[in-house]
């Protein structure tokens, strides 16, 4: 576990190559272990494909993978970006076939080389120097670029190269989302089918990193502009609503069908907005099963936070109605957000809910 209570198994090389293998050699099932992860070298080691050769090796693979990755490879920064200081380690296209994409060593491990022989080979170390006037750099493989995970995995399985920078070039070009509000005919949106609540809005980026080219995709709908909404103005609901993103994440990950996707979103899109500086007046609240005082979870974080990742059990049944405005405890505007958030991301990662209860008590 890091530092910060990530769990470190969750990477895709472990959870889709290395653990796998580990796997299927103790059923004596033989399983193509690439040569890379046998040795349990670091990015310089030979790409060529091997052959399992047991259990004992390709546990001593993911020992391997393990030891380097806690070790020695620094963890990536995130949307929060890197600078000369943090000595990060990066790697870039062959041949410079996507300009400016950066990817740090941490996901370069982590993703590019779960695709191997894939797209191992297709990307080189970035050789030239940060330096301290070129600023953060911010990877393109980071946990928060979702649709360049996603494509990176599903066309480097496949080797399709020529695919994966067509759609890698498609994604960079696309503006960054701000969550800065805007006039319906300045971005293109998409909102799910059958949610009419008009602000209910993703921008085409944010809608690209979490939806596309997966089978979510198709809960969505292209909002069409008349001539009487085209001035209206929207925030994106990706950057706005909490609830959304968390419990996207959950039915993602857990592999929900796609209709409980529509269902939960809806549910969401009813309820009272959660992150605001003025907290929700007259709302309802669900507390800690033993009631922990001035403390609250909207109904919007309850469907995204707690139900759909499986912690209901943790909290009351039903939920109280509170008169006067409150703030729900998943309201980034909260002074301890930031630590009550990796605290509830830990309790999830480790399947010990003291570790949330805990900080939310003292």
């Amino acid at each position: 576990m890091r530092e910060n209570g990530a769990c470190s198994f969750n990477a895709l090389r472990v959870t889709k190559v290395l653990w796998p293998a580990v796997v299927h050699a103790h059923i004596h099932v033989p399983v193509p272990v690439h040569v890379h992860d046998v040795q349990g070298a670091g990015a310089d080691a030979d790409v060529s494909q091997g052959q399992g050769q047991g259990e004992e090796t390709a546990m001593a693979a993911l020992v391997a993978y393990m030891r380097r990755r806690s070790e020695v490879v620094k963890d990536c920064k995130g949307e929060a970006g890197a600078l000369t200081a943090d000595g990060m380690k990066w790697y870039i296209p062959a041949g410079d076939a996507i300009p400016h994409m950066v990817v740090c060593e941490a996901c370069y491990e982590e993703v590019v080389l779960a695709t191997a022989p894939g797209f191992a080979n297709r990307f080189t170390e970035h050789h030239t120097p940060q330096g301290v006037s070129s600023g953060k750099w911010v990877c393109d493989l980071g946990r928060q670029m979702i649709y360049m995970r996603r494509i990176t995995w599903s066309r480097g399985r496949k080797g399709d190269w020529d695919g994966f920078v067509a759609e890698a070039k498609r994604r960079m070009a696309m503006p960054a989302c701000e969550g800065k509000i805007k006039t319906a005919g300045q971005n293109v949106w998409f909102r799910p089918k059958g949610v009419t609540v008009d602000e209910f809005r993703f921008c085409e980026t944010c809608y690209t990193d979490a939806f596309a080219d997966s089978k979510w995709e198709d809960v969505f709908e292209k909002v069409v502009e008349t001539s009487k909404t085209e001035w209206t103005m929207h925030k994106c609901a990706w950057k706005w609503n909490l609830p959304v993103t968390q419990f996207t994440f959950a039915v993602q990950t857990t592999k929900q069908p796609a209709d409980d996707l529509r269902l939960g979103l809806a549910v969401i899109a009813g309820k009272p907005r959660c992150c605001t500086r003025e907290g929700i007046k007259g709302g309802r609240f669900y507390n800690l099963r033993n009631a922990v005082s001035e403390f609250g979870v909207c109904e919007a974080c309850y469907e995204g936070f707690v139900r759909a990742v499986g912690m209901a059990s943790f909290f009351s049944d039903t939920p109280v109605t509170i008169p006067q405005a409150a703030y729900c405890v998943f309201n980034t505007f909260l002074d301890r957000w930031g630590q009550f958030i990796e605290r509830y991301n830990e309790a999830l990662d480790t399947g010990r809910f003291s570790a949330y209860e805990d900080a939310v008590r003292n």
